[in-house]
């Protein structure tokens, strides 16, 4: 019988756990100013920058999780971004940046609320 992801997540993390990855995430973004579209990262002016640059202030969920430092390993924060996507509402929906690029900043931190609650 094949594993659904949010198993293979369970199996996989050991030490660092994605629920611990996915809050601090969350709270970089909790303030909608905190919070962008169409990019990982912005600086203050809006321009485009790398998430893990000193003057990003504003993410996006990839760029928020890429940012939170709980772990640097990939695959903490790829498990992390599956929650995230088993959270999306839509299952065929075209994927996480496709749903913050067209939902609103409280649908997003309904999104994380749903995907911490399901890493518990």
């Amino acid at each position: 019988m094949k594993k659904s992801l949010r198993e293979l997540a369970e199996e996989r993390v050991n030490a660092v756990e994605p629920r611990d990855t996915l809050v601090a995430a969350r709270k970089l973004i909790e303030k909608p100013e905190n919070w962008c579209k169409f990019t990982q990262a912005e600086d203050k002016e809006e321009n485009r920058v790398d998430p893990n640059d000193p003057n990003a202030c504003r993410f996006d969920p990839y760029g928020a999780i890429a940012k939170a430092g709980v772990c640097k390993t990939k695959p903490v924060r790829a498990w992390a971004i599956v929650y995230l996507v088993e959270a999306l509402p839509e299952k065929d929906y075209p994927g996480l940046e496709a749903y913050n690029d067209s939902h609103s900043h409280a649908d997003v931190m309904a999104l994380f609320d749903k995907a911490i609650e399901e890493a518990s």
